[in-house]
């Protein structure tokens, strides 16, 4: 909207974005999804995140979207790559972000869910019961000019729960004049 999307590209720290047609979910036990990248903007929503599930006696699921490259330009290389290799590259930075915030591997409040598909998607699949979405404003994607992450711009508009972007220390741009 017109106050959220500002608040979302010039604010200095976490903003919250809630629907009016947002439902809160009904059950014993509290859900918070947060979408992760490797980057250091994730790891900030992944912190945030952890915290919040924490605070509500809940549990945190932790989504890492990941993709095989595109070869069609290159037809010689064929089976070269192995979905395998790319899977456990995916599981790998999940298991760092998880170590950066003070996670252990083994810890039931913490699920995982790697997907082979575009990472907004990704979350909003997982957010479809989630009580709240946290999301990085930047991650790996995109380009240096841009406030907010195309991923975390989509999500904030079209998650069913409220969302909350974070920002990295030092992050936020001043408006333009």
């Amino acid at each position: 909207g017109s106050v959220s999307q500002p608040a979302l590209h010039h604010a200095s720290g976490p903003v919250a974005v809630i629907h009016p047609d947002a439902t809160p979910q009904q059950g014993p036990t509290s859900r918070v999804v947060v979408g992760i990248d490797g980057s250091p903007s994730s790891l900030e929503a992944l912190g945030w995140a952890l915290e919040e599930a924490r605070l509500r006696g809940g549990e945190l699921v932790v989504v890492h979207a990941w993709h095989m490259p595109y070869s069609g330009v290159y037809p010689y290389v064929g089976d070269a790559f192995d979905e395998a290799v790319f899977r456990r590259a995916a599981d790998e930075t999940v298991d760092q972000a998880l170590r950066d915030v003070g996670v252990s591997a083994d810890d039931p409040s913490v699920k995982r869910r790697l997907v082979h598909q575009p990472p907004a998607k990704a979350v909003l699949d997982a957010a479809a019961d989630a009580d709240l979405v946290v999301v990085g404003a930047r991650g790996l994607g995109g380009f240096a000019g841009m406030l907010l992450g195309s991923v975390s711009h989509h999500i904030s508009h079209h998650a069913p729960c409220p969302v909350v972007v974070t920002r990295t220390p030092g992050e936020a741009r001043p408006a333009a004049r």
